[in-house]
């Protein structure tokens, strides 16, 4: 295949071309082909395909996609494993020949092809090539090369190599290695949650301009000056530091050209995560539609207009003047673009807005689907702060999740906690081993400090995790053992289990039906429809009857027989503590009233199939999605109150207050309709809660279950005759 035909692909490369397309995946069709140039060579071959493509500058980003592909074929017929050490190097053409793989790296990076640039540098570093690039041009495609690594979740492998260029960085250029130490603060910062190390580098940086910058700033020394300065106010707004945010962000605006830089973005943006009274939504918005179209102009900035479009959907959506298709449209267009250049991190913001959205909208299954999105775009590309993120969000929002959900996103914080720790492992090993070169024995001890400081926080972080976990998992076991205790008639659901293990059909039988349900459909295609819908729920069935199968054997292997009796009292408290454990800003809102222990009540566990812990999450779910002011959830309570009465009768009161008589009227009515009509009162339950309870209570023990509604306070009172339980007066239970 000879050059005009890679000339041609190029052309035909735009056709069927989508603007929701990767620019990253727009491919030629170069494998398997022996392509010839005539001779041209690498830099003759570039000039020829340049000319007749009319690429002078990059004016639009179809010149930018020009380029890319411009040099994909370079990089096959020159730069691959095969050829790079087989074509000769003229020494006069050095300086052009370095100016090329230069711009493929910044292409390469540009696009989001991270692999592809990743891939390069790995051949290109090895090969005899390598050595005729002097230090600074082999330290700017390593650098490309980092943020590739970063950007693809290869975190080590980026801070190696910044560590290295750090270390080999010519004597005297101050300016290079600030530049080196804003770039790894970014990393920590963005990407490891090592928030100390990242202040450390950036004030390091800062600190070297201090002492070697000419004020005022001009050329490379004003540009790491605007980008420190700006990194330093994100810092210290991470960190809630208002006021030092605001002065490190306006000295950066202060060297920058133009009105809508990027840390005027961030103080405007600021004004919302603070609630300041000075926040002009309508000036703010405008300001940012501006820099949107501002970034637009230039294709290597278009990356940059991605964020700011999802940014200006949050803004228009705190604006309630402004209609809600246009912020879902900007967040929309925020998300193309950012697809477009393989921009991950702004991918992922646009699905948490979209996510906001709805649950502004009280849309809480639009919610939890948005986020299950960017927690597996997350989770694909390594973006494990963004991910953390996610699902403390979830997990903590008004929105229903059963036990299985919150169980895995758990898990999967543990997970992030545990790479996290790693990371901070070997930024303690970097710190003793490769960083004598580059510090002072001072910064030495200041830097090691702080990294053992980032390391015990993360540490921390996971410990509180695995304890969360540890909660669920043991009340998941208690509640499925609780369910195999329970009694009724004198059987346990244990014994039934028991019995119904051996009796389930095995999957001959299951196959057997499957290939009736065929013949049936030869003789009866008018049925076709109904016995291919049969035919697939007997192999939902098989998989149901294999998973009961093995989870009875194990958890009967493991259970008792005996009755599970334990202190109603400290059933609820159980339940009530687990709750204040998960929800700590809800703690002083929970009241619970129990009689002297004069008479103990023991009652078994099964009669609560609902934990009190997920009763009280139940209700505190219901008021944040019924509520009209903050004030609902400031004056929101929840109350749990039990009386044993001489005639031997327990009562139960589990009840809310609301700040509004309305809300608890609407509330009774909920639960009326849980009650009686299998209704989920959370929206989007299982509708079998409030049914179940009335069930047990009614139908098992004798007993009444009421909705109880005065005033502003609504719930249930729960009261079964004491037969039903054991009691032991002014006697310790053995």
């Amino acid at each position: 295949m000879g050059i005009d035909d890679v000339f041609d692909q190029i052309l035909n490369s735009h056709i069927g071309y989508h603007d929701d397309v990767k620019l990253k995946d727009v491919r030629l069709n170069l494998e398997g082909n022996d392509i010839t140039d005539e001779g041209m060579g690498y830099i003759g071959a570039y000039q020829y395909l340049c000319d007749y493509l009319e690429i002078e500058s990059i004016k639009d980003s179809n010149m930018l996609l020009d380029l890319f592909l411009v040099h994909q074929y370079l990089c096959h017929a020159y730069l691959s494993e095969e050829t790079i050490d087989t074509w000769p190097y003229d020494a006069a053409e050095k300086d052009e020949i370095i100016r090329m793989v230069k711009e493929c790296f910044s292409i390469y990076r540009v696009v989001g092809a991270y692999e592809d640039c990743i891939h390069q540098y790995e051949i290109l570093s090895k090969s005899r090539l390598w050595q005729i690039f002097g230090i600074g041009a082999q330290m700017q495609i390593m650098k490309d090369s980092a943020k590739s690594y970063r950007n693809t979740g290869d975190f080590g492998q980026a801070l190696q190599i910044y560590y290295k260029c750090l270390e080999e960085n010519p004597k005297g250029n101050w300016i290079h290695r600030m530049e080196l130490l804003l770039k790894i603060g970014k990393v920590y910062r963005n990407y490891l949650m090592q928030t100390g190390l990242a202040k450390f580098y950036c004030e390091e940086a800062m600190e070297i301009l201090e002492a070697n910058g000419t004020k005022p700033y001009q050329g490379n020394e004003r540009r790491y000056a605007i980008i420190g300065f700006d990194t330093l106010g994100q810092i210290y707004r991470d960190e809630k530091d208002y006021p030092k945010a605001e002065l490190f962000f306006r000295k950066s605006e202060g060297l920058s050209s133009g009105n809508s830089t990027r840390a005027r973005i961030h103080r405007i943006l600021m004004k919302y995560s603070e609630h300041t009274e000075d926040a002009n939504v309508k000036k703010d918005i405008l300001e940012l539609s501006e820099t949107i179209s501002h970034l637009k102009e230039n294709p290597l900035n278009q990356v940059g207009a991605g964020i700011r479009s999802v940014q200006l959907g949050q803004l228009m959506n705190q604006d309630k003047t402004w209609d809600k298709k246009k912020a879902h449209d900007s967040v929309k267009e925020g998300w193309n673009i950012a697809n477009r250049y393989n921009d991950i991190k702004s991918i992922i913001k646009a699905c948490m807005a979209l996510a906001e959205f709805a649950l502004d909208e009280n849309d809480y299954e639009s919610y939890i689907s948005m986020n299950q999105k960017a927690i597996q775009i997350a989770s694909e590309n390594r973006q494990m702060v963004l991910e953390n993120e996610i699902i403390k969000g979830v997990l903590e929002s008004p929105a229903y999740i059963d036990s299985s959900m919150r169980l895995k996103l758990i898990k999967r914080r543990k997970e992030i906690y545990v790479k996290l720790v790693e990371y901070s492992k070997l930024s303690i090993n970097i710190a003793q081993r490769e960083l004598s070169v580059s510090f002072s024995p001072d910064k030495l001890i200041e830097l090691y400090k702080i990294v053992l400081a980032d390391f015990e926080q993360i540490f921390q972080e996971l410990n509180k995790v695995i304890e969360i976990l540890n909660i669920e998992f043991e009340n998941i076991n208690k509640k499925y053992i609780e369910y195999l205790n329970t009694e009724i008639e004198g059987n346990t659901y244990k014994n039934i289990l028991h019995k119904f293990k051996n009796n389930l059909p095995d999957r001959i039988v299951i196959d057997q039906l499957k290939e009736l349900c065929g013949n049936i459909q030869l003789n009866h295609p008018e049925e076709s429809e109904t016995l291919m819908m049969v035919s697939k729920q007997l192999d939902s069935f098989a998989d149901i009857v294999e998973y009961i199968r093995e989870s009875s054997i194990e958890v009967l292997s493991v259970t008792r027989y005996e009755k599970n009796w334990c202190p109603l009292d400290e059933l609820i408290r159980e339940g009530i503590d687990d709750f204040k454990y998960s929800r700590q800003e809800y703690k002083e809102k929970i009241q619970y009233d129990y009689p002297e222990p004069k008479v103990m009540c023991y009652v078994q566990r099964k009669f609560f199939e609902t934990t009190f812990m997920e009763i009280l999450n139940n209700a505190f779910v219901y008021a944040k999605r019924t509520a009209e002011t903050e004030k609902t959830i400031e004056d929101f309570s929840f109350i749990v109150r039990v009386n044993i009465d001489k005639e031997r009768t327990v009562y139960l009161e589990c009840f809310s207050r609301y700040d509004s008589r309305r809300i608890a009227e609407n509330a009774a009515a909920s639960i009326r309709n849980g009650l009686e009509k299998k209704i989920s009162s959370k929206g989007k339950g299982g509708g079998y809660g409030f049914y179940s309870i009335r069930l047990l209570f009614e139908d098992f023990l004798n007993g009444r279950v009421q909705v109880l509604h005065r005033a502003r306070e609504t719930g249930l009172v729960i009261h079964w005759p004491i037969d039903g339980v054991v009691s032991k007066i002014n006697e310790k239970r053995r």
